[in-house]
């Protein structure tokens, strides 16, 4: 056995490669306030609401969880818009170069 191949082997040294995350558009926190988290965290809640009619702590925890998250869900759309605005005024219109 080469001393090369027990080199490459990973460790706490020396780590495998792996592909860095990918990077965090704004385009990306855009398309999520407005389609994953109405769906993900904002109608389950109200589709169980209608379905089981809950009344008391049950109803007020629901209602809680939703306008929770309709505020999450708006700060982030604005968030992201901001973001967004903020990148596209540093760019030309199809020139691919910051100003």
């Amino acid at each position: 056995m080469h001393l090369s191949a027990v080199t490459d082997l990973p460790c706490a040294n020396n780590p495998p490669l792996l592909p860095p995350p990918p990077p965090a558009h704004p385009l990306r926190g855009l398309i999520s306030s407005i389609g994953l988290m109405p769906v993900t965290f904002i109608l389950p809640p109200i589709m169980w609401m209608r379905a089981r009619s809950p009344a008391g702590a049950e109803r007020a925890l629901c209602l809680l969880i939703v306008v929770a998250c309709s505020i999450i869900a708006a700060l982030s759309f604005v968030g992201s818009a901001r973001n967004i605005a903020v990148l596209a005024s540093q760019f030309g219109l199809f020139s691919g170069a910051r100003r």
